[in-house]
């Protein structure tokens, strides 16, 4: 163990030598604690190529391998849990974006923003946290913190909210504010950063602020800093990708220089030091927003409306009460991009929650009088990102965290100094709520009770072995059979003592069959893809927007252009979909490549869309359009070449079209889109697999569906934007299929607990 510390000396000790002008004299000889938080520092990072200092320093005490940010995985969420050692349940800074409606009843309030945590801070009496901050702790006890920050304001501020004990130090300000005019003496004015360069200069600002006030002019017993890379750059250029690579050596330079610091005034042999990160980091691959499906799915009036506010990943319903609240986890749960969902307890201290198939803000350690009804995050996946670093998160944006996946829960952990151990690895679970309380034990302070997190004994040299300490898992897991899917959420949760750590979430979505078979399940079907603003019917955009939300099937509209090319589109022309005039029969198929269909999309061949949706599950219904230039073999051809015929189903305008695609290929499912109720007969006895009908038509005549039924098929109906309200009265009254513009809505759909009709005729296996 003693070897593998040597090794790592020089390195640590770099600049040792050097000595500090004006002597040791401010110094005491005492116990003294570090806190060095370095924003979105993913643990695997930390290694002797890309940070060699840090990585020595880990080499010489404990890299901790467990290590876990606290949910959600965000900024201001973390950063009060680092210096209050509570959870979100107990300082009660709920998200990096928060709805105080005290403080502002029409929009939310940004927690990077000084006015806004100031605003909410007189909203709640003077009480911007519910718990005391680590230097109000020390002050209790007559010991000094000292904090610095590169970060935002907000998270600047909530390292020392109240600038207790010798301040806070920000390049925007300072806490208590007497100390500006020491500030600027010391450190000079803070330097210009040109638009979106690396944030490099305020980290090296954040690291002489710690050692020339906090060091040299306060002689604090716990200093903090804050540096803001890597997380900037990563966030625009993503995971591991050479420009993260770059600035993480720059952030370790600054690591560097700091210890060299800490060792030219002579107190870093007095210095415990504790490394972490506010959250890990993931690669995105995602698209679409929270606010936008509850908005496109109508449970939400608009972008800007109060009935229902979005702040981050928490969901407050203002009007509509606990219907709406089981509505929008409905539509959540059946959200393919969604990962887990949470609502208050059943009962206080329960993790179960609410609504069926949640689990509670308290198993989680989110309840809080200022939580919302719903607290939500993406999903996610280990997939790399395009420079080998596992987890991506199905969210917005290039690279990000917040989620619940274990890549964006696990932050780095580092402990070096007098009284820590030397050399070790440690699979002990920790967490960012244990640094204050660990940081009180260091400095010799009482630690009070109070704390979500621990004193970390098995880092320390007088402490039990890593091995010896008993961690248990306590799982919390929840499921609700929805129409057609059954959701299941586990939260894996370790202990350690009386703390829990959250270590991940899980999220299962078993669907029986496909969206597409008829006999026990509803088939929900985007029309045309789905037509929603920003995404033009018919597209590809269109059609992995729906496949993302998680659809059973889309439906796509085909035609033939003049030399044969099976194409995309509704209508006869082209006029309507894009930027281009005239019949699409009289158009080749080169002429309609060059077409806009609208946002820059293309309109797509029918090939591209098999090769789309040949990842998925999710499944194609052809609306064969009476169209001279569409040759049918050809349809029939194509979907062959894709081993595809298994997820088609043909949706044939004529008793004609039946023959001929039963004849082409007996093993395709057939929807017949009868033009007249009159034609219904005739469908089935050409060999229908199932009847489409229109809304009116249902309307006009209660007895349909029973008539439809009483042949052996089942009934499907094009709803095109009809309201949520609408498309359930229709599986109530005994639809088996439904197309919509509205995808969302038809995801919302889902009822928990229910079954989707299912008449012993209803089949597509004739």
């Amino acid at each position: 163990m003693l070897s593998r510390t040597l090794r790592y000396v020089h390195l640590l000790l770099a600049g040792f030598a050097v000595s500090f002008p004006g002597g040791l004299s401010g110094q005491s000889v005492k116990d003294r604690a570090l806190i060095l938080v370095i924003d979105g520092l993913r643990p695997d990072y930390i290694t002797p190529e890309l940070m060699p200092r840090l990585d020595a320093l880990a080499e010489s005490g404990v890299r901790g391998l467990r290590h876990h940010a606290v949910f959600p995985t965000v900024t201001r969420v973390n950063s009060p849990s680092i210096f209050t050692g509570r959870l979100p349940s107990g300082h009660g800074l709920l998200g990096n974006t928060v709805y105080v409606p005290a403080a502002d009843p029409n929009g939310t309030l940004s927690a990077a923003d000084l006015e806004d945590l100031r605003v909410i801070e007189q909203a709640s009496e003077g009480r911007l946290l519910t718990a005391p901050s680590l230097a109000e702790l020390l002050e209790e006890q007559e010991l000094v913190f000292f904090a610095a920050s590169s970060g935002s304001e907000g998270s600047g501020l909530l390292m020392n909210h109240r600038g207790a004990g010798a301040g806070l130090v920000h390049h925007a300000f300072a806490l208590p504010s007497t100390l500006e005019p020491t500030v600027t003496s010391l450190l000079g004015p803070v330097p210009e950063m040109p638009e979106g360069s690396p944030g490099i200069p305020l980290v090296a600002r954040a690291v002489d602020a710690l050692l020339r006030i906090g060091v040299d002019r306060a002689d604090a017993d716990v200093v903090a800093a804050w540096l803001t890379e890597p997380d900037g750059t990563a966030h625009e250029y993503g995971v591991g990708s050479p420009e993260t690579v770059e600035v993480l050596r720059q952030v370790d330079a600054e690591v560097g220089r700091l210890l060299d610091g800490l060792a030219e005034r002579g107190v870093l042999e007095q210095t415990n030091i504790l490394v972490t990160s506010d959250h890990g980091f993931s690669q995105r691959v995602g698209t679409e927003s929270l606010e936008g499906l509850l908005v496109a799915a109508g449970l939400k009036a608009s972008a800007g409306s109060t009935d229902v506010v979005v702040a981050g990943d928490a969901i407050h319903v203002r009007e509509g009460g606990d219907e709406r609240i089981e509505e929008i986890v409905r539509l959540l749960q059946s959200t393919d991009w969604i990962g887990p969902v949470f609502t208050h307890a059943t009962e206080p201290g329960s993790d179960q929650g609410r609504v069926p198939g949640t689990l509670s803000f308290a198993a989680i350690g989110w309840e809080h009088p200022r939580s919302g009804d719903i607290l939500t995050s993406g999903g996610w996946t280990d997939d790399p990102s395009p420079w080998g670093y596992a987890g991506t998160a199905l969210a917005p944006g290039v690279a990000g965290h917040g989620t619940s996946s274990p890549w964006d829960i696990r932050a780095a952990f580092v402990a070096a100094g007098p009284k820590i151990k030397r050399g070790v690895d440690s699979e002990v679970p920790t967490g960012n709520i244990d640094l204050a309380p660990t940081a009180m034990h260091l400095v010799g302070s009482e630690v009070p009770a109070g704390f979500d997190g621990r004193v970390l004994t098995e880092i320390l040299r007088e402490g039990p072995p890593p091995s010896s300490v008993r961690v248990e898992a306590v799982p919390a897991v929840t499921e609700v059979v929805l129409t057609g899917v059954t959701y299941r959420l586990t939260a894996e949760r370790l202990r350690v003592g009386e703390t829990i750590y959250l270590h991940g979430t899980s999220v299962e979505r078993i669907r029986p069959r496909s969206g597409m078979t008829v006999g026990g399940d509803l088939a929900l079907v985007a029309h045309r893809g789905g037509i929603v603003p920003g995404y033009p019917e018919n597209t590809l955009a269109a059609f992995r927007r729906s496949i993302q939300l998680g659809v059973g099937a889309i439906e796509i509209d085909l035609r033939g252009t003049r030399d044969g090319e099976i194409v995309v589109l509704h209508d006869e022309t082209v006029d309507r979909t894009t930027d281009g005039t005239g019949e699409l029969g009289q158009l080749t198929a080169a002429e309609v490549r060059r077409l806009d269909a609208g946002q820059g999309e293309r309109v797509p061949t029918y090939e591209e869309v098999l090769q789309l949706v040949a990842a998925s599950k999710v499944e194609v219904l052809l609306d064969i359009k009476q169209s001279p230039e569409l040759d049918r073999k050809a349809v029939v051809k194509a979907t062959a070449r894709h081993a595809a015929s298994g997820r088609v189903v043909v949706g044939a305008r004529s008793v004609g079209d039946l023959h001929i695609f039963r004849r082409l290929d007996p093993n395709l499912r057939l929807l017949g889109f009868v033009p007249e109720v009159s034609d219904i007969d005739d469908f089935v006895d050409a060999g229908a697999d199932a009847i489409r009908l229109w809304p009116e038509w249902i309307d006009e005549d209660s007895g349909l569906i029973d008539r439809v039924h009483e042949l052996g098929v089942p009934v499907w109906v094009t709803a095109g934007e009809a309201s949520l309200t609408d498309l359930q009265r229709f599986v109530e009254i005994g639809v088996e299929g439904i197309l919509s513009d509205w995808p969302e809505r038809l995801i919302a759909i889902y009822v928990p607990g229910s079954s989707a009709p299912s008449p012993t005729a209803a089949t597509f296996d004739r």
